[in-house]
């Protein structure tokens, strides 16, 4: 399957017992729950999933009435639009399992997708599904976006917007990004159906900053060293808990034990820190703070966290994989314990990922071929667990041309026939052009969704390579893919001799096959 879908991206993060209430921002969230939108703006680092799963958590309670709540957490491959909508139908589906399923055939069909008018058919399925609830007052619908930022593709966008725009009643989008969004924000703000949490908002006030150095982080601070704290990062939480471990981990020289809590230590506050990176996500802090904690980690503990930092979601098997050792589980129950910037994925909490500003810190310590030495051995064991785009992702983050190639392979006749072209197409463009070039097949898929998107010129141009590249002892798929794409270009140039040639031609290579 070229689309499969990833369950853990469908999973609202799981509630942590030591998150802190913050009262203020839940109630903004409440009264806005009414409205079509509720935006969260802010850099890196500022608390913007934590706050939204800490509020949809506690929407389960009764004095909201009924409420649903669909959870999708956005990476960079949603921008291929059948990716994107096969997960926004599997997490919507989770509200009720009929809706989507109209959109869902849709997206079957071998063709250039029309993304309103998908869009126009799911949201005349949550139209329905409104109209038919029964409980009083009616059940109100949530989704929920999370690293909406992610998604840069325009005609996804609007897309969106369309969404945004023509949602039915009791039904609310919940957009945490950090950039501002590509939607219609003027007007929806004049109509008042949006609310806004800024990264002003986001910024932690004394009291709670009190609250999560005590509570979530175990340090015990004299009220001055926790003001000091507090000016140092203003109140930013990615500073804050940075600058926690920094302090808490002070001291520490063995090695984690399965039964073994992180310290709890009452240190003196180190040098002053520079906070003017802040308004562009801290870098510099981050970077700063983040070696202390590192460092402060045993050996192997740090060893173990710069291999696994090339992982953009693991499990302790895939840890164990990378890094070659047995201890994937102990080491991920300590990071959790000790709040090392570990979030789960699952509600089984079988599934992490590093926050995205330590998990950038870990994987500059690593030279790059470390890196593609790492990245190759995650591609086996995802080929191996049948994650192909993540097995594909990793060997071409390896160098592992080869191995990218053989699976591009193997998953680029499903992604034709389930029209998934711009995953297809990014598989190909994250290769060297001259690995692309050598091999007619993958010519061949570059240059025919080059012209269906319009390219004329280039997919023309990519023909003419995979021609004048095309070996003899190619196999009969790739060459009678090559015939294919002829016949179809000849078609559109109003050349039916041509195209029929190029047909039969074809069929004599694909003989009884169902090649796209």
């Amino acid at each position: 399957m070229a689309t499969p879908i990833l369950t853990t991206k469908l999973s609202l993060p799981p509630k942590r017992p030591d998150w802190i209430v913050r009262l203020r921002l839940l109630n903004q969230l409440d009264k806005g729950l009414g409205r079509k939108l509720t935006l969260i703006s802010a850099p890196a680092g500022s608390g913007k999933t934590t706050l939204a799963a800490s509020w949809l958590h506690g929407l389960s309670g009764h004095k909201h009435g009924a409420v649903n709540i669909a959870w999708l957490s956005l990476d960079q491959e949603d921008n291929d639009p059948v990716r994107f909508l096969s997960h926004l139908i599997a997490t919507l589906q989770r509200l009720a399992p009929q809706l989507g399923r109209a959109a869902q055939a849709y997206l079957k069909t071998p063709h250039v997708l029309n993304l309103n008018h998908l869009m126009t058919l799911l949201i005349n399925d949550l139209a329905k599904h409104s109209e038919a609830s029964t409980t009083q007052p009616p059940q109100q619908n949530i989704l929920a976006l999370d690293d909406y930022h992610v998604i840069s593709q325009r005609d996804l966008q609007t897309a969106i917007a369309f969404f945004l725009e023509n949602l039915p009643p009791h039904f609310h989008l919940v957009l945490a990004t950090r950039e501002e969004p590509a939607l219609p924000l003027p007007r929806l703000r004049v109509r008042r159906e949006v609310t806004e949490i800024r990264p002003q908002d986001l910024r932690f006030t004394g009291e709670e900053t009190v609250a999560f150095l005590k509570r979530t982080m175990g340090l015990a601070l004299t009220a001055e060293e926790m003001r000091a704290l507090e000016d140092h990062t203003e109140g930013w939480v990615a500073g804050l808990q940075m600058a926690a471990l920094s302090l808490r981990g002070r001291g520490r020289n063995e090695g984690p034990s399965e039964d073994e809590e992180p310290p709890v230590l009452q240190l003196a506050l180190p040098p002053a820190w520079q906070t003017e990176a802040l308004g562009s996500g801290g870098r510099d802090i981050i970077d700063y703070l983040a070696a202390e904690v590192l460092r402060q980690q045993p050996a192997e503990m740090r060893a173990f966290l710069r291999q696994t930092a090339i992982l953009d979601r693991f499990n302790a098997a895939l840890c164990d994989a990378v890094t070659g050792r047995g201890d994937g589980q102990a080491a991920l129950a300590y990071l959790e314990r000790a709040n090392l910037f570990l979030i789960p994925l699952d509600e089984q909490q079988q599934w992490f990922r590093y926050h995205h500003l330590f998990a950038d810190f870990l994987r500059t310590a690593l030279t790059e071929p470390e890196q593609q030495a790492l990245h190759v051995v995650a591609s086996r064991w995802h080929e191996a667990h049948g994650s192909m785009p993540e097995a594909i992702k990793h060997a071409q983050a390896g160098r592992d041309h080869e191995t990218a190639v053989r699976l591009i392979r193997r998953g680029a006749e499903e992604a034709c026939r389930v029209g998934a072209y711009s995953t297809l197409l990014g598989w190909v463009n994250a290769l060297p052009e001259k690995v692309v070039r050598a091999h007619s097949d993958l010519l061949v898929h570059k240059g025919w969704i080059l012209y269906l998107r319009g390219e004329i010129v280039t997919g023309e141009a990519y023909a003419a390579l995979a021609v004048a590249n095309e070996r003899p002892d190619a196999p009969p798929l790739h060459r009678g893919m090559l015939r294919g794409f002829q016949a179809y270009l000849a078609i559109n140039r109003d050349e039916p001799a041509q195209a029929v040639k190029f047909a039969e031609e074809a069929l004599t290579f694909l003989n009884e096959t169902e090649s796209f």
